[in-house]
C-alpha cells in the first residue's frame, strides 16, 4: 500500500502510520516532559484514603497531603524547591482519578438502588 501512496506523493510515514481501527484505546502516550510527575503519581498508587459505605462500596477521598510530601521526601534528585509544582501536578492527576473513580462509584450505587426498585415492584405485584 505505501508504494501505491507514494506514487500520490504520500511520504512513507504517513503511509506507515497507524490508522485509527490499528489503535487499541488502552494504550495513553506520556509526553516525556509529564514522566516524571507521572512516575511520581504512581508511587502513590497504594496511599489513598477510601471510606467504606454501608452497601460495601467505597468512596475514594484522595491521597493525604503527609504521603506525597513523604514520597518527595525520599525522592533523589528533588529539589525543595520544585515542590509545589510537583505537588500541584500531583493534585490535578488526583482530582481527575477522584472523579473518574467516583463517578463509576455513584453510577453502580444508582444501578444497585434501581434493581431494589424493580425488585421491591415486582414483589408488590405478586
Amino acid at each position: 500500500m505505501a508504494e501505491e501512496l507514494a506514487l500520490l506523493g504520500i511520504e512513507d510515514e504517513i503511509a506507515d502510520a497507524p490508522r485509527e481501527a490499528d489503535i487499541d484505546e488502552d494504550v495513553y502516550v506520556i509526553w516525556a516532559d509529564n514522566l516524571p510527575i507521572w512516575q511520581m503519581f504512581r508511587r502513590l498508587q497504594n496511599k489513598w484514603n477510601f471510606v467504606a459505605m454501608p452497601d460495601n462500596e467505597l468512596i475514594m477521598t484522595g491521597i493525604p497531603y503527609p504521603n506525597i510530601e513523604g514520597m518527595l521526601r525520599t525522592s533523589q534528585g528533588v529539589k525543595k524547591k520544585d515542590w509545589p509544582g510537583i505537588i500541584a501536578d500531583i493534585e490535578a492527576m488526583e482530582d481527575a482519578a477522584l472523579t473518574g473513580f467516583n463517578e463509576a462509584v455513584v453510577a453502580r450505587r444508582k444501578e444497585k438502588q434501581r434493581e431494589r426498585e424493580r425488585q421491591a415492584a415486582a414483589a408488590r405485584r405478586q
